[in-house]
């Protein structure tokens, strides 16, 4: 093949791939938990009763903080605060996990549905 032709078939191609590395999805939190198939509001209610280390626990956290506090994305106040209910939970920090747990529960749609009508 010819040098010039290969550049010709393939220079289409990486300018898109280029375009494409900086692109965000513009889909709701919701529905990438539902493309996802997880519910972080529900995997917070059953970390606050789990007694041992789960590693489906932290793969479905791992996805919550990547989609409620993306990568590369500016360091603000969240809440529930998924970078640091993480980074505890994998140094099997009880008091710092309990402590941001607690914290979550003041944040808006995450009560259980049972606690929301005594407010």
């Amino acid at each position: 093949m010819k040098p010039w032709l290969a550049i010709l078939i393939f220079a289409p191609l990486t300018s898109a791939a280029n375009d494409l590395v900086n692109e965000r999805l513009s889909a709701s939190a919701a529905a990438r938990e539902a493309h996802w198939g997880i519910d972080c509001s529900a995997t917070l209610v059953a970390l606050r009763s789990a007694s041992a280390h789960n590693a489906e626990i932290e793969d479905t956290l791992t996805k919550c903080r990547f989609i409620h506090q993306p990568p590369g994305a500016a360091e603000v106040e969240n809440c529930p605060d998924f970078r640091a209910i993480l980074s505890a939970y994998r140094a099997n920090n009880a008091e710092t996990l309990q402590h941001v747990l607690q914290s979550s529960q003041h944040c808006p749609g995450t009560q259980p549905e049972n606690e929301r009508d005594h407010d």
